[in-house]
């Protein structure tokens, strides 16, 4: 395809379990640039997951999906901070923190509208808030990576797209969860 991910700095790669960031140079390139690629998502339509088969102690880098180089807007997911939070960014450049004390599962962010956004671990929401979109990123959207951080988690698989329903977002945990338990990975 046009869009296809290449592995940056030498991820380890185990089959059906996906890449494992070291910290420090991996990541996985996706080339899309969410202001540029199109592909249906927008501004106020979007939504960007990623499946951690790691449990980690709480970080601060331990990204699962961020954008390559520094830009606002932009969108993140890092599923535990130093606090037990999670923190994400959709399409904006505030950081939503809502408790979470694990970096295993599946996490999804959402934006339905200007200013709806929804963030969720294993397809339970852990919130949502009213901040307003400032646009799409115009950097590229990258796993295990945001910016100048690097993560050491292990990614299994991830989205990019248009927002989902919470119908949608069922369907797709547990059609994952299904896949995951099929290869042994879950």
């Amino acid at each position: 395809g046009t869009l296809d991910a290449t592995a940056q700095g030498t991820p380890t790669f185990n089959a059906d379990r996906g890449y494992t960031g070291n910290g420090t140079t991996a990541y996985i390139a996706t080339g899309y640039i969410p202001s540029s690629a199109g592909l249906g998502m927008t501004q106020d339509n979007a939504h960007y997951a990623a499946r951690s088969l790691s449990s980690a102690a709480a970080g601060a880098t331990n990204r699962l999906l961020g954008n390559g180089t520094a830009t606002t807007p932009r969108s993140t997911l890092l599923p535990r901070n130093t606090s037990d939070l999670f923190n994400g960014i959709v399409n904006d450049a505030t950081n939503a923190s809502l408790a979470n004390a694990s970096t295993l599962g599946q996490f999804l962010s959402r934006r339905s509208a200007a200013n709806a956004r929804e963030f969720f671990r294993n397809a339970t929401s852990l919130g949502s808030s009213s901040t307003a979109s400032t646009g799409l990123p115009t950097t590229e959207v990258v796993f295990l990576k945001d910016t100048t951080n690097f993560s050491s988690l292990q990614v299994a698989s991830g989205s990019i797209g248009q927002s989902l329903t919470d119908v949608q977002v069922m369907a797709y945990y547990n059609a994952e969860l299904a896949y995951m338990q099929a290869v042994g990975a879950a």
